[in-house]
């Protein structure tokens, strides 16, 4: 009897578990390229030549925005980058169009950088604060290969077909008269 109580709880808390996808909601406090350098460690100023969907991340879908570099700021950089960042301005993505100028700050994630909205900025605004900056690393592009995989939903997923499948046993039991 109780497990009769309890199964319909054990599947809708299951559901939750598997099921439940990300809030997004991106708000961002204004911050002097100084600050930004602080949250992204590599910086450099560059135009976006290009866009391409990236592998499911945590947060949800991405892209892979491509730029052609013309000074850094931060870090090493090569003359052609590519940055993950979320596929919308709602995840907090970059929202920018192919032949914008920009000023990123990215975090280095496994060899992959990456950036969000909140941490652009006007390439000249960039420039006056931080001065102009050196010239990218000559060579190869710094590319991502979209491999990323979210062992943790796997693990999740796992662990809620577990209890749908226990609970099913449990119930499947034959009791004695």
């Amino acid at each position: 009897m109780a497990m009769k109580r309890l199964l319909p709880l054990l599947v809708l808390t299951s559901a939750f578990l598997v099921f439940a996808g990300p809030a997004y909601g991106c708000s961002c406090m204004a911050a002097e390229p100084q600050q930004m350098l602080e949250f992204g460690p590599t910086a450099f100023v560059g135009t976006m030549t290009g866009v391409a969907p990236a592998a499911q991340g945590p947060l949800g879908a991405q892209h892979l925005l491509t730029f052609e570099v013309e000074a850094v700021l931060a870090g090493e950089v090569p003359a052609e980058v590519q940055i993950l960042t979320a596929d919308n301005s709602a995840a907090c993505g970059i929202d920018a169009n192919i032949g914008t100028r920009l000023a990123v700050f990215a975090t280095d994630e496994g060899g992959q950088l990456s950036s969000s909205l909140c941490s652009v900025t006007d390439a000249d605004t960039a420039l006056n604060a931080l001065g102009p900056g050196t010239p990218p690393t000559p060579g190869g592009s710094a590319a991502a290969d979209g491999s990323s995989f979210d062992w943790q939903a796997v693990g999740l997923g796992a662990a809620g077909l577990a209890v749908l499948a226990g609970a099913w046993l449990l119930s499947r039991r034959r009791r004695p008269i």
